[in-house]
């Protein structure tokens, strides 16, 4: 049987040993500790802050009726709203949104402004009167 091919032999794949390879585990993690896969946590506000104030209102109406009606008090059956209804309870429900408390910093202002121009002007005057008299103002 000098005619048989011997069988060729197979690549090596050896593993180097563990002494040569670098140690990649961070110095402050334990090795023992297992691994826990966190999730993304989405943001609360952005476009999540909307759609769920459009969604709240949505089922606002239903919502209090389903309470009344449980407490024993007659209410009117919620008829359906359209887009624009649902938008305008968003917006003027909403006393915290950055647009309500921006209007409502300005109106402030411009009652303050008003009562200090008014103030001012009155005691110039008077001041005015008192330190020039000869004027006649």
């Amino acid at each position: 049987m000098a005619d048989e091919v011997a069988p060729e032999e197979a690549p090596s794949t050896e593993v180097p040993p563990e002494e040569s390879l670098p140690l990649e585990v961070s110095q402050t993690r334990d090795p023992n500790r297992t691994i826990l896969f966190r999730h993304w946590n989405r943001p609360t506000y952005l476009q999540y802050k909307y759609l769920y104030d459009y969604r709240h209102n949505y089922y606002d109406d239903v919502i209090d009726y389903l309470d009344r009606k449980t407490k024993g008090l007659n209410r009117d059956i919620p008829r359906a709203q359209t887009w624009a209804e649902r938008v305008l309870r968003t917006y003027t429900k909403d006393t915290k949104s950055a647009a309500f408390q921006g209007r409502n910093k300005d109106i402030e202002l411009l009652k303050s402004i008003r009562a200090s121009n008014s103030y001012y002007c009155f005691h110039s005057r008077n001041y005015l009167i008192r330190k020039y008299p000869a004027l006649g103002l």
